[in-house]
């Protein structure tokens, strides 16, 4: 049996990272915690492109469904953008959907100390990520301090 060496095993576990947005976000907006507890969080590895699709079907069980009626008073998209702040490192794919998550939602993360981290080249990753956004106000999540 041919040996899987630790590289790919963690490019295995870091691909399969994606499952949990898709899970957890629909818990937490369509059980009504979010609706009954109004405080912020942050979510870690929550890319914004896979909060996009959540954020979709969200939305659209919600208005099929009438969950107002069951206690879900406020639409799963304008409860993540009141609530909920997620990050990304390299997507550039992320960056092009920020206005559907909402810009001031979005932070950024260099995955430091692991094998995936942009570190040390962490500030041209994020140059080249946000290529593209125009405005300063846009670019909120990534100032450069030094």
């Amino acid at each position: 049996m041919e040996r899987i060496s630790k590289r790919e095993l963690h490019t295995v576990s870091t691909s399969r990272l994606c499952a949990t947005p898709a899970q957890l976000i629909p818990n937490l907006i369509l059980s009504g915690i979010l609706d009954r507890t109004p405080s912020e969080m942050g979510l870690r590895r929550d890319w914004p492109r896979l909060v996009n699709y959540v954020l979709e079907a969200c939305d659209h069980e919600w208005e099929r469904r009438n969950l107002w009626n069951e206690g879900i008073k406020t639409k799963p998209s304008e409860l993540f953008r009141r609530q909920i702040y997620v990050d990304f490192w390299y997507e550039k794919a992320g960056i092009e959907l920020r206005h559907t998550v909402g810009v001031d939602n979005i932070m950024w993360e260099s995955d430091y100390p692991h094998i995936a981290a942009t570190y040390p080249r962490s500030w041209s990753f994020v140059e080249q990520t946000l290529v593209g956004v125009p405005d300063r106000s846009e670019r909120g999540c990534c100032t450069r301090t030094r």
